[in-house]
């Protein structure tokens, strides 16, 4: 089990000196249980910049929740669950909760993807991002995400809400 609360971190430089790599601020992954609490998690102004990739990747975690806090302005998701890339097997059993949580400015706000058994996003306020909630498959065709239960949110602003991308 891992444990974070309040965590606090800034990408918009990336992960290099000169800030050229896309930098995530929590990859977890392999956890039974994840449990993030009021994240602040800062990866620039704009929703295109290379230097942040993804506030929270939480992936092929048996169970994870992020509930509250803050994650703005990374270039591919505020976070992205998922399972892993072996159709039908690891990701299988994944549970991903996102409660009360604020995002702005992100690519997309949520990714869910490689074979993510199942995601709530309860509660959320997501604004200017080029997408809220994109469920996406991973090349050659592992699938997104198996049920997804989208509930109380609100969107504002963004070129589209909710979306399924293939291939």
């Amino acid at each position: 089990t891992c444990r974070i609360i309040n965590p606090k971190i800034d990408c918009s430089a990336g992960t290099t000196a000169v800030g050229t790599d896309g930098c995530t601020a929590i990859n977890a992954q392999y956890y039974r249980q994840l449990i993030i609490e009021n994240p602040d998690l800062y990866g620039g102004s704009d929703p295109t910049n290379t230097n942040s990739y993804s506030g929270i990747s939480a992936v092929a975690c048996t169970y994870a929740r992020i509930e509250g806090g803050t994650i703005s302005g990374f270039g591919d998701a505020g976070v992205y669950p998922g399972g892993d890339n072996n159709i039908g097997a690891t990701g299988d059993g994944s549970v991903i909760e996102i409660v009360g949580t604020y995002f702005y400015r992100c690519k997309n706000a949520v990714t869910p993807k490689r074979e993510l058994e199942y995601l709530l996003v309860d509660s959320c306020k997501i604004e200017e991002c080029v997408a809220g909630i994109v469920a996406s498959e991973v090349s050659p065709y592992v699938g997104p995400v198996r049920k997804m239960d989208i509930r109380n949110n609100r969107f504002k602003k963004c070129t589209a809400n909710i979306a399924r991308f293939r291939g």
